[in-house]
């Protein structure tokens, strides 16, 4: 075997390897997406072939088959009372980025992958922050995972998508500021409430404990 034979080989392993070596996403990814001029909170619970969708603000939660998945493009649709979505996205490894297509119109959409935080972690931001008159309530369910939000009577979910960061089903950003122990002692909130309508930038301190 000729050299210019066994390097063409060797290109060849190097290009399948490459090829073979994506793999599916899975997990947790959350995000927005622009859904008939709404943005709208879209939740997936992604594994090889399938997909738990949730989206609140639609009343939608079903299971789904998956069309694509083969770590560089995903691609799904899921049933809502205004029409199918047909979802089509591109993973750049710390987001998806693309597009979510209902009826004729078509907008953008990224999900963020849900990060993963221990029980130390999660105890530096729980807790009680005042916001003017009001309490906000950063708690959650030992063992479940599952964090929230409560400003009043509005409790919404948070999931963790950066150090410190958590985006809520309410498409609000949520970040919080560490001391100098490295214990939250703020928290700012932007994007969108459900209450009061349209969207809104705030800060709060945290209650002594």
């Amino acid at each position: 075997m000729t050299l210019r034979a066994i390097a063409v080989l060797a290109l060849l392993a190097v290009s399948g390897a490459a090829v073979w070596s994506h793999e599916p996403a899975t997990g947790i990814w959350v995000g927005r997406c622009r859904i008939e001029r709404d943005d709208i909170f879209l939740f997936l619970r992604l594994q090889p072939g399938a997909a738990l969708v949730q989206c609140p603000a639609l009343g939608v939660q079903e299971s789904v088959s998956v069309t694509q998945n083969d770590g560089e493009h995903l691609a799904l649709s899921f049933q809502t009372p205004r029409g199918a979505v047909r979802l089509a996205c591109t993973n750049r490894g710390d987001e998806m980025v693309g597009t979510a297509e209902c009826a004729e119109s078509a907008g953008a959409c990224t999900l963020r992958p849900r990060r993963e935080m221990d029980a130390a972690a999660w105890g530096l931001v729980r807790g009680n922050y005042r916001l003017g008159e009001r309490i906000i309530l950063i708690g959650g369910f030992e063992g479940t995972g599952y964090r929230f939000l409560s400003d009043g009577d509005l409790r919404t979910r948070l999931t963790p998508v950066g150090p410190h960061e958590f985006l809520s089903d309410d498409l609000r950003t949520v970040r919080f500021e560490l001391d100098k122990q490295g214990a939250a002692d703020a928290a700012s909130s932007a994007g969108r409430a459900r209450r009061p309508r349209g969207r809104c930038a705030s800060s709060c301190t945290r209650k002594s404990r």
